[in-house]
């Protein structure tokens, strides 16, 4: 179905052309004619779908696409923080819809709900992948980059003894490890206070796999973002730098020369490629506001089929 709404989409693009190229008063007409014949063939088919669970002889494999009541899903209900401006709402609505259905094929109702609340109803998602999708849902993204102290290890063990006090513009920072095993191990780190730089110069972000095949995603910034990260790179050859994330380390690398191409990567850890994912997925879609659910509900398909059916029935 999505192949032959995209043959005919070209053919809508070719009669388009073909009416603004055309000179004479007669082919203007046929070409409107074709654009008007074909703008109605496809959203005549984008109410379709093909059902691949019709495998008996005689049935007919295209359905109309089911909504939320038919085919069963979850209702969210996500409320910003604080008081948003309608702009703040605005952005909070696009990213999630980039989040949720990125490819273009889940089609959710996404839509805000007040003057703070969204509405996201997902159709076909069950129990096992409902943790997913709400933690897609709630993740703000805050992406920092700071400094780690020189001396990190040496501080932390002397502040533990009661021999030193930590410096005052810096703080400790937890960052987490996946072992081979699976088992996380957790270790402080003394980073300083104020990030170097934000991730609002993130321009993309994806998934990709290191020399060894484990997961890892690659960050690319804007030409601004390029210019800074390259100057904090050169000024602190030899230092380590943590990348950090909703408030947690996730990798602390060492810089060993300077990155003047504007790309980044955050690997370490042992992330799964579902985690990946997820990562490359909220860091290229940050919210600017944080958002929480307040109410979950899933939709049992039965009830609309059931609905369906006594309408048939009706005299």
């Amino acid at each position: 179905m999505n192949i032959a709404i995209f043959i005919l989409s070209l053919a809508f693009l070719g009669c388009f052309i073909w009416y603004l190229a055309t000179l004479t008063e007669r082919h203007r007409l046929w070409a409107a004619g074709a654009l008007i014949a074909l703008a109605l063939t496809i959203c005549g088919l984008s109410l379709f779908v093909v059902d691949q669970s019709k495998k008996r002889p005689g049935d007919w494999p295209v359905n109309i696409k089911p909504g939320l009541d038919l085919s069963g899903g979850t209702q969210f209900t996500l409320q910003l923080a604080g008081n948003p401006s309608p702009a703040a709402l605005d952005q909070a609505v696009e990213v999630i819809r980039k989040r949720i259905d990125g490819g273009g094929t889940q089609e959710p109702i996404i839509q805000p709900a007040g003057d703070n609340r969204i509405l996201v109803q997902i159709p076909g998602i069950d129990e096992s992948n409902k943790t997913e999708y709400r933690q897609k849902l709630e993740r703000v993204a805050k992406l920092e980059f700071r400094m780690v102290h020189p001396q990190s290890e040496q501080l932390l063990a002397e502040a533990a003894a009661g021999r030193a006090e930590l410096p005052f513009d810096h703080e400790v920072m937890i960052q987490t490890d996946r072992l081979k095993d699976g088992s996380l191990v957790k270790s402080s780190i003394l980073v300083r206070k104020r990030a170097a730089m934000s991730g609002r110069y993130v321009k993309s972000a994806w998934r990709s796999i290191d020399e060894f095949g484990r997961p890892e995603v690659l960050i690319n910034f804007d030409k601004e973002g390029q210019e800074i990260f390259g100057k904090l790179t050169s000024e602190n050859v030899g230092q380590r730098m943590a990348i950090v994330l909703d408030g947690e380390i996730y990798s602390s690398p060492g810089i060993r020369q300077p990155i003047l191409t504007g790309n980044c990567v955050i690997s370490g850890g042992n992330m799964t490629a579902q985690e990946a994912e997820e990562l490359a997925s909220v860091l290229e879609n940050p919210l600017d506001t944080p958002v929480s659910i307040v109410d979950e509900r899933g939709v049992d398909p039965s009830l609309g089929q059931l609905r369906s059916r006594a309408g048939l029935r009706r005299p």
